[in-house]
């Protein structure tokens, strides 16, 4: 009896092991997945973040095209008829369930705010594209990238490291030398720096910060709806509004919509789908 036994807590023993062991093997098989998952997560992210930049540039180049055709609010209203169209379509193919389910009123109320604001950036944007030089506009509207790290600091209690505090005063001296400002070229060049020339610049300057200002609000209101809503659904509701102020405020300034003119929608086309 004594031996039984002893054969029996061998082999429970014995069977422990094992499955000790197994999952030990499957604890290591997750964190391998998992890591693999995040691996493939950034490089999604950054092949996502190279292609929104492509199609930033892209839409940059083609509005700068449309200086003299269209302006910047007939641009936004254009834009937002052939965004809304688009994602809307997509909803309509992907989504089993309704399109406006998943809001409630906390969602509701910052996919609104986040929608004005990005409206109101879209029509800054095209404004100083096409009234100054397209690397200055661009280099002024990256500088969203630092905003939205400052402001995640404060709104949603991210580290920030020394690194990227010293990166960022470098981004900013760079705003700096490109707004080139007079009381800085005076001393610099012997050629005096007109005033209204200097004040009309720094007009569109202040635009370009007000834009990256609202970007960076509006990737952050993203951020606190999380996963709650789907992106597509807070990009249409973004264009949607985005077009009905944009549509508004033209009416209201000249009270009219004018049909592009047949040499701009090669121009107008990418801009709506970028």
């Amino acid at each position: 009896m004594v031996e039984s036994k002893s054969r029996k807590r061998k082999k429970t023993s014995s069977e422990k092991e094992p499955s000790a062991n197994n999952m030990k093997q499957e604890r290591l098989k997750n964190s391998k997945s998992e890591e693999k998952k995040s691996l493939l997560m950034r490089a999604a992210g950054l092949l996502f973040a190279v292609g929104a930049g492509m199609c930033v540039a892209m839409s940059s180049v083609f509005v700068k095209k449309l200086s003299n055709d269209l302006s910047s609010l007939e641009i936004a209203v254009w834009r937002g008829i052939g965004n809304t169209i688009l994602v809307f379509s997509y909803l309509v193919v992907t989504q089993d369930s309704g399109i406006f389910s998943g809001f409630n009123r906390n969602t509701f109320s910052l996919v609104l705010t986040r929608s004005v604001m990005f409206s109101i950036a879209i029509v800054l944007a095209f404004t100083v594209s096409q009234n100054l030089p397209l690397g200055d506009a661009s280099a002024l509207m990256s500088t969203s990238t630092i905003i939205t790290g400052f402001l995640g600091i404060f709104i949603l209690d991210e580290k920030w490291k020394l690194r990227d505090m010293l990166l960022s005063i470098l981004c900013w001296c760079g705003v700096v030398l490109i707004s080139r400002p007079s009381f800085l070229l005076n001393l610099l060049e012997d050629t005096p720096v007109v005033a209204d020339d200097s004040r009309h610049r720094l007009t569109y300057i202040g635009f370009a910060i007000a834009c990256a200002t609202l970007t960076s609000m509006s990737h952050i209101l993203v951020r606190k709806v999380g996963h709650r809503l789907d992106v597509a659904k807070i990009t249409l509701f973004a264009e949607a509004v985005g077009f009905i102020c944009s549509f508004l405020t033209l009416i209201w300034q000249e009270g009219e919509i004018r049909i592009p003119p047949e040499n701009s929608w090669k121009y107008l086309l990418p801009i709506c789908v970028a």
